[in-house]
């Protein structure tokens, strides 16, 4: 900031930044931040919230309509959330999706167990010593989350569409992330020092 003099800076990042320490650093530094919430984690008080429709204005947003609602969660902490009926129907075919696959493999496997590591303990349970079986109760828990996203920010200044917006530029860093690691195969690397990691991407 000082070297560009720089006068705003708001950081945006998904939820893998979403701790107290990271929050609390940008905050003693001045900074604005944006960052992807953990809705499902949330309070329950605010989980209540979240699904009251009240709270919900619509929105056009292109050619999907959306509602869009926020709240004060802590002070200076503005939680936004927009729920889209387009996502909804997306997140309900992929959950769909990842269910039928899972009964396939449910009666194909012969240890059932080794299913759970590999990302699909959210719709499974243990039944007695050794079986498996689709937890209805938890798919229809997670069918209440279809079509909403949350971020959260501690600027009060700037709109929920601007925040939205914002966050919504990360599929660029996301990009550029994947043409590196990908297209340049520039995986693995193994060094610390500024120089080795230039000279590692250079000769890729």
């Amino acid at each position: 900031k000082k070297k560009y003099n720089l006068g705003k800076v708001v950081f945006v990042a998904d939820s893998g930044l979403l701790n107290k320490a990271n929050l609390r650093a940008m905050d003693e530094s001045g900074f604005k931040y944006i960052v992807g919430a953990r809705l499902r984690k949330m309070k329950s008080e605010i989980q209540k919230k979240i699904h009251d429709t009240k709270n919900y204005i619509s929105h056009n947003d292109g050619e999907d309509k959306i509602g869009l609602a926020s709240f004060e969660i802590e002070e200076n902490k503005i939680l936004i959330i927009s729920r889209s009926e387009k996502r909804a129907k997306k997140d309900a075919h992929d959950r769909s999706k990842a269910i039928s696959k899972l009964r396939k493999k449910l009666k194909k496997s012969k240890n059932p167990k080794e299913l759970i590591s590999k990302g699909n303990g959210n719709f499974l349970k243990i039944e007695g010593d050794t079986e498996l079986q689709i937890d209805d109760e938890k798919c229809e828990q997670a069918a209440l989350w279809d079509g909403y996203h949350g971020v959260i920010t501690n600027d009060s200044e700037m709109t929920a569409e601007e925040a939205l917006r914002h966050y919504r530029g990360l599929w660029q860093v996301e990009e550029s992330f994947r043409i590196t690691k990908h297209d340049l195969k520039v995986r693995p690397i193994y060094h610390w020092t500024p120089n080795r990691i230039r000279a590692h991407l250079a000769i890729s």
